[in-house]
């Protein structure tokens, strides 16, 4: 079988197996520590770089060019005598429209933290760590809808692309709200009723049917499936993997209609007078309401459950909101998602101090000696929000 070196900075030891076979060379297959079925080429320094290795490498090449795994359709396109797909195609992957051919090199904040975000979820898939990505998924979808506001217009066309490393990712549901989140950039740029705004629309409700958030139940499903075919095309892999999810049309489908899509709006901001608040007093009241979410998640609060929220706002030296604000306004706040808007503005925080937050929410968990079905979603939600994944055991 074709071969090739792998370049790793780390000295492995694995050969690159190049096969046209679907599924890779059964030989190499059977051989995982000899042989990488996945992997890249580096157009840069013309290098072969395997899964394993990429992932030690955090998504980089040896030259320091981010990098992705190659699909099979890409591996095996190579291993016929075909180029390497072109640099911007090797980052988006398998692509749902085409490309731009190129995107303006100065973007806002928010692209340049959605590259790192992408870079992260590919190395993380490629080392099958998929809860971390997911996580890191879910916290690009909610910077997108948090902070689009801070996009720019000449980034619109590469928020799009990257949008589609959704599908590549199959992280359906974070995708349904990045594209959500899309939608109300181009809201905001006066661009919604163009063609952006409605491949984004179709975008995000064909990701909704294929997270199952739509079923083949709901009124609308199959109005989403005919909108989706109306603007990409019976013949393209969304449509497709949109109708097969749901099956047949009934013969009293309603018609295509963009209006059949849960473009429900971003997740709340934080009201002025708590986003004027000093930093700590902001820290304490994402703990304080993280306490009550998680305490409130198997129906009751007991004292060693408030004993380790005391504890925690001691051991961080916060000031005392649940004195201040009171219990029902904290409850409100709560209900109103104030938490989810902290928990967005905390994201962009650094990995170390994220991780310390997630720490907070597995504290609290586990306060009571009892781990509750319900706590375990609820620290999976705000850790969703702020990008971090949880050991859980």
């Amino acid at each position: 079988m074709p071969i090739a070196e792998c370049a790793g900075v780390h000295g492995c030891q694995r050969s690159i197996s190049i096969s046209a076979v679907p599924g890779g060379n059964p030989a190499a297959n059977a051989d995982p520590a000899g042989y990488a079925a996945e992997w890249t080429f580096c157009s840069n320094c013309k290098s072969y770089t395997c899964d394993r290795c990429l992932a030690r490498q955090h998504g980089r090449c040896r030259c320091g060019a981010p990098a992705r795994l190659f699909t099979e359709a890409e591996r095996i396109h190579m291993a016929n005598g075909g180029p390497p797909p072109a640099p911007d195609a090797a980052m988006a992957g398998r692509a749902l429209a085409p490309a731009a051919a190129s995107f303006a090199t100065a973007g806002s904040q928010l692209r340049m933290m959605l590259e790192g975000i992408g870079l992260q979820i590919d190395a993380d898939l490629g080392r099958s760590n998929v809860e971390r990505a997911r996580a890191m998924a879910s916290l690009a979808a909610t910077l997108m809808m948090t902070q689009g506001r801070d996009a720019v217009p000449a980034d619109v066309a590469w928020l799009m692309w990257y949008g589609e490393g959704f599908y590549r990712w199959s992280f359906f549901a974070e995708g349904a709200e990045y594209w959500k989140g899309v939608f109300q950039v181009l809201k905001r740029l006066g661009r919604h009723e163009a063609e952006d705004g409605v491949r984004a629309v179709a975008t995000a409700g064909a990701f909704q049917v294929l997270s199952g958030e739509l079923g083949p139940e709901a009124a609308h499903a199959h109005s989403v499936a005919a909108f989706v075919s109306q603007v990409y095309g019976p013949a393209h892999v969304l449509t497709r993997d949109v109708i097969a999810r749901l099956g047949p049309a009934p013969q009293a489908a309603a018609l295509a209609s963009p209006q059949a899509v849960n473009l429900s709006p971003a997740p709340p901001r934080l009201p002025p007078e708590l986003a004027a608040l000093d930093g700590p007093t902001q820290l304490a009241l994402w703990v304080t309401l993280a306490f009550l979410d998680v305490g409130n998640a198997d129906g009751r609060l007991d004292d060693i459950e408030y004993a380790s929220w005391k504890q925690t706002m001691a051991r961080m030296r916060l000031p005392d909101v649940w004195e201040r604000f009171g219990f029902e306004e904290l409850q409100r706040m709560l209900r109103g998602g104030v938490l989810h808007a902290l928990s967005a503005n905390f994201a962009t925080l650094p990995d170390g101090a994220r991780a310390k937050l997630g720490g907070v929410l597995v504290d609290f968990m586990m306060a009571d000696g009892r781990v509750d079905a319900g706590e375990v979603q609820a620290i999976r939600r705000i850790g969703g929000w702020l990008g971090v994944t949880l050991e859980l055991g």
